[in-house]
C-alpha cells in the first residue's frame, strides 16, 4: 500500500466469545468469528463499506464489510468443500481455508479501485476462488509449483475421468482445447496420476470459480440448517 492503513475498532468488541471451548475450536466460533457489537452502521450495500475503506484507508470500514459478507463467504467455502468429498464440519479446516480467503480479499483491497466501476466482490470473486484452490493443493498428495499448474492438472483429470478415453486421448484434447504441447499435457495427467487415490481429485470441477460452478456471486448465501441437521444424522 502507498500510504498507512489503520486497523482500529474503538468501541467494537467480538459478539461472541472465541477459543473458549476446552475441546478445541467449534464450527460455532468459526461462522461467526467476524461478528461484532455493537452492529456496525447500516450502509446501502456492501459494496459501500469497500469504497469507504479506500476513500478513508481505515480497515475498520472492511471488518464491517467482514461482518456483513461472513454468510456469503460460509457458504462458498461450504460448498467447495462439499464439491472436493471434504468434512464441510471440521472447525480447523473451515478456519484455514476460510482465513485464506480473507488474506486473498485483503490484498484485493490494495488494488481495488472503484474509479473502475466493477463491483469489488465480483473483482475478488476469481482470487478467492484461487485462495481456495491454494488451501486445497496444501492437502494433495502431489507436488505443484503453483496454483495455476493445480488447475491444468484438476482440469486434465477432470477431462480424463468425464471422457472415459484412453489417456492418450484426453492428453490430445486437452492440448488442442488449452492450445498446450502434449507434452505439458502428458506432464499435467502425470502429476494427476500421482493423486489417484483422492477420488474426489477426479470428481471436481476444473477450477472452483469458473461458470462450471453455476455460482451466482450476486447472492447471499445463508446457513441451511435444515441440511446441516440432515447430514449430521
Amino acid at each position: 500500500m502507498d500510504t498507512a492503513w489503520s486497523w482500529e475498532l474503538p468501541g467494537y468488541c467480538a459478539k461472541y466469545s472465541f477459543l473458549t471451548d476446552p475441546k478445541g475450536l467449534t464450527m460455532r466460533e468459526v461462522e461467526r468469528i467476524f461478528q461484532l457489537d455493537p452492529e456496525p452502521p447500516v450502509l446501502e450495500n456492501m459494496n459501500d463499506y469497500i469504497i469507504e475503506a479506500v476513500r478513508s484507508r481505515e480497515l475498520r470500514w472492511f471488518s464491517f464489510f467482514l461482518y456483513h459478507y461472513k454468510n456469503r463467504l460460509n457458504g462458498r467455502i461450504r460448498r467447495f468443500l462439499l464439491r472436493e468429498g471434504l468434512d464441510r464440519y471440521d472447525p480447523e479446516r473451515f478456519w484455514d481455508y476460510k482465513m485464506g480467503c480473507v488474506l486473498a480479499i485483503l490484498d484485493c483491497l490494495r488494488e481495488y479501485d472503484p474509479a473502475q466501476g466493477a463491483d469489488f466482490l465480483t473483482y475478488a470473486h476469481h482470487f478467492i476462488g484461487n485462495a481456495l484452490l491454494t488451501c486445497r493443493m496444501q492437502e494433495e498428495a502431489g507436488s505443484f509449483e503453483n496454483v495455476d499448474e493445480y488447475k491444468a492438472v484438476r482440469g486434465i483429470a477432470w477431462l480424463y475421468n468425464q471422457s472415459g478415453q484412453s489417456e492418450q486421448a484426453a492428453i490430445q484434447k486437452y492440448a488442442q482445447k488449452h492450445s498446450c504441447s502434449g507434452e505439458t499435457a502428458a506432464k499435467f495427467l502425470a502429476l494427476a496420476n500421482q493423486n489417484r487415490s483422492r477420488v474426489p481429485f477426479y470428481q471436481t470441477v476444473q477450477d472452483e470459480d469458473s461458470e462450471e460452478t453455476g455460482e451466482d456471486v450476486s447472492r447471499d448465501e445463508h446457513w441451511d440448517y435444515t441440511e446441516i441437521l440432515w447430514n449430521g444424522i
